[in-house]
């Protein structure tokens, strides 16, 4: 299925000028070029949202099968992509949001890491032809806003050199291509001003993309507590409402929740209520387009994001996974 293009100015709809894409054969297919008058959103039909997460999600009985799109990550040095993850998400029928890079900014910029760069970006696209995807999101440096060391003007130079080597190998979708662009930043950095130093333009993304966790006082105690014992739960709105306003003062474009998850705490309850309460505020909220899980420990601290051993959350993000609302396809 194709990704749903909208209208400048309109509601969500079903564009009569969708790029008819060609299934069923093992070749690459050739879509139209998209009407230039038209930009293009996120996939879906009417309202419902693309359901996803991270690869431990895959293994998860109860959720695993309903994923429609996955998580991955990617380093250039490594030049492992499709990995056993990706392969298992798209064997199931479902799209990525991939990661590639992490920092040296300057040297992607000046051209030197052009050949992995191009190895990259031809896989990804050649998988989403292989499996008959319209799309296949991919995101430069996710997270750019909490690496040290760079500087934001660099991080805007080497994406925009990335996004003209996607061009010119015709791999981006406005050139008959599959990738569509994410910039994923921190819900930190979406405080007014900051985020915009991290923005490479209108036309070089598709995509604001967000991560956000419900962590209360866990991140207080690195690798001593996986509970937030005392902080108050945060709330949908504090983590993911400054990325939707700026979402919509850049273009409209649509939002991708591409991490989110929330720690235990001592109320069994209390995670299953924030997984419905972000159903509600998605749904809530028709610019976001995907949510994506994280089940997993949160990086350098010891917050446990993970639902093997909460039954009650788990059967709260699979009733989410069930709803109507959170059904479309890629």
């Amino acid at each position: 299925m194709t990704p749903l293009r909208r209208l400048a100015g309109r509601p969500w709809v079903l564009a009569a000028t969708f790029v008819t894409l060609l299934t069923g054969c093992s070749g690459r297919s050739t879509p139209s070029t998209p009407d230039a008058s038209a930009s293009w959103s996120a996939p879906g039909g009417s309202s419902s949202v693309l359901f996803g997460g991270n690869k431990s999600l895959l293994h998860q009985p109860l959720v695993g099968p309903k994923l429609a799109i996955v998580r991955t990550y990617h380093e250039l040095a490594h030049d492992d992509f499709p990995s056993a993850e990706d392969t298992q998400a798209l064997n199931q029928g479902a799209a990525l949001l991939t990661s590639f890079g992490k920092g040296e900014w300057t040297s992607i910029a000046s051209g030197a890491q052009d050949s992995a760069i191009r190895s990259f970006l031809t896989k990804v696209d050649q998988a989403a032809v292989d499996h008959h995807l319209g799309a296949i999101y991919v995101t430069f440096n996710h997270e750019a806003d909490l690496i040290n060391g760079e500087r934001p003007a660099d991080f805007v130079k080497a994406w925009d050199h990335i996004h003209s080597l996607a061009t010119d190998l015709k791999v981006n979708w406005q050139d008959g291509g599959r990738i569509h662009w994410a910039l994923i930043l921190t819900q930190g950095a979406y405080a007014p001003a900051r985020a915009s130093r991290y923005w490479p333009g209108a036309g070089n993304v598709d995509v604001v993309g967000v991560d956000g966790y419900n962590a209360a006082d866990c991140r207080k105690h690195p690798f001593t507590d996986t509970y937030a014992a005392t902080g108050k739960p945060e709330q949908p709105a504090q983590l993911f409402s400054q990325a939707v306003s700026f979402a919509a003062r850049h273009g409209n474009l649509p939002v991708f929740i591409a991490e989110w998850g929330s720690v235990p705490y001592h109320t069994a309850r209390t995670r299953a209520d924030f997984i419905k309460a972000m159903a509600s505020y998605i749904t809530a909220h028709p610019s976001i387009r995907s949510e994506m899980y994280w089940d997993a420990h949160g990086q350098n601290n010891a917050c446990d994001y993970n639902l093997a051993n909460d039954p009650t959350a788990t059967s709260a993000l699979a009733a989410m996974a069930a709803d109507s609302r959170f059904q479309a396809k890629p």
